[in-house]
């Protein structure tokens, strides 16, 4: 049996002789599910009969199916008949995996929002998610159906599909409004329980209009757009917890190319995450270092805003929401590159270990630079420190931020107190 673990960013493989008596699976038979397919459940698992009865496998299957939404528990009874095993797999299945939900949220970068969504994660009993969302906030209005459908011969892939229509005013920003029309298709694979890829691409019709005023980089957005996009994601995550890490780490690579031959606006754009978490053994600290690096540009023309980088607000705690860079009369316009670098100390509680608030202190240092039109293009760094509160509720993390900018440019918009609901850190 070999195994493969982790240490101090080494690989070790280890071979490990299997003592367990060898049992062949004579069959196995699934009971209490009404509503998911037999073969759906079937696909999830690493025990298939004729092969020989292993615990690593019945535990990776157990981990597997308890992981899914709908399913609330499953067991496996085994009986042993003439030296093969008849496994019964006993599923307490969660019966209302539809959900309506309306909420409200906010977010330090575009206030107030609206949330409107119907989700139903085990359609037909085919262990397949269908969402519609309607979300509305400040700047944009947007309408999305997704379809996650996972593959019975392959429970490690997923089809994904969308479609979506969308509005946004963005007249304080870039200066015009925009309305948007698309659908998207991505191949998922999960290669393992920390590595996760996708493959996709995306069509988009744009129609951006009411420019505000007759500068290039306003007027250049200005008129009818379709683009064709591909992408390419890849994630490793070792993290301790989605929302509030104290272990592991986070790296993640994005890349989009939307190809000058077949789409009005031919640009590329690559995105790097790396995140690491180091806890303490004997109290309930850890530090941790965040970075965060893009590059992006056109194949012929100038980047347009839209499609360049912004920086301030949620991924620059300090200054406001595209509040880093240069600014012409009052309109965004972003960079073509950016990096941010993060280094904190985090206490799990503050009060007791009964309590679900959490602290960082944290200095956060970064950059834009390269637009396209702007003149000052120089690389110039922005330091800001501060500290984050964040409550972890039932439901969803709630976060407040206060953080002063130590090192800013003139032109730079400060905002010091950041509040956030459905995200921490």
């Amino acid at each position: 049996m070999k195994g493969k673990s982790e240490k101090n960013n080494k690989f070790y493989l280890s071979i490990n002789k299997n003592i367990e008596k060898q049992f062949l699976i004579n069959r196995i038979n699934i009971d209490g599910n009404a509503i998911t397919k037999d073969k759906v459940l079937r696909s999830k698992i690493s025990l298939q009969p004729g092969d020989y009865y292993l615990t690593y496998n019945k535990d990776k299957s157990l981990r597997r199916l308890n992981n899914l939404r709908y399913i609330n528990s499953v067991t496996i009874e085994e009986t042993n008949n003439n030296n093969t095993l008849d496994l019964e797999l006993i599923v307490n299945e969660n019966i209302k995996t539809g959900n309506f939900l309306f909420a409200g949220s906010f977010s330090g970068d575009t206030g107030f929002g609206l949330g409107l969504a119907l989700n139903d994660y085990n359609f037909v009993g085919s262990g397949n998610e269908l969402k519609s969302t309607f979300d509305i906030n400040t700047e944009s209005a947007k309408f999305e159906i997704g379809y996650k459908q996972y593959l019975i011969n392959n429970p490690s892939l997923t089809n994904n599909y969308k479609v979506f229509n969308r509005e946004n005013d963005l007249t304080s920003s870039f200066g015009f409004k925009s309305k948007e029309t698309g659908l998207g298709y991505a191949l998922g694979f999960n290669y393992n329980e920390k590595i996760n890829m996708s493959f996709g691409f995306g069509f988009n019709s744009k129609n951006n209009y009411s420019g505000k005023n007759t500068n290039n980089y306003i007027q250049e957005n200005i008129g009818d757009f379709n683009q064709l996009i591909f992408n390419y994601g890849i994630t490793y995550d070792s993290t301790n917890d989605i929302f509030y890490p104290t272990t592991g780490s986070f790296n993640k690579l994005f890349a989009e190319i939307s190809p000058n031959q077949i789409s009005d606006d031919g640009y590329y754009k690559f995105n790097l995450t790396n995140e690491l978490y180091f806890s303490h053994k004997e109290k309930n600290n850890f530090f941790f270092i965040s970075n965060k690096l893009g590059v992006a540009d056109s194949f012929k023309n100038n980047l347009k805003t839209t499609n360049a980088f912004s920086l301030g607000g949620l991924n620059f705690k300090g200054f406001d929401y595209r509040g880093v860079g240069p600014i012409d009369s009052g309109t965004y316009l972003g960079g073509n590159n950016f990096y941010t670098t993060t280094f904190g100390y985090g206490s799990q509680f503050i009060f007791d270990k009964k309590d679900n608030i959490n602290f960082r202190s944290f200095i956060t240092s970064g950059s834009i630079w390269g637009s396209d039109y702007s003149s000052n293009n120089e690389f110039k760094n922005r330091i800001s420190a501060g500290l984050s509160l964040d409550i972890l509720t039932a439901v969803f993390p709630i976060s407040f931020t206060y953080a002063i900018p130590i090192q800013k440019e003139d032109n730079d918009k400060v905002k010091e107190f950041n509040f956030t609901i459905g995200t921490s850190f």
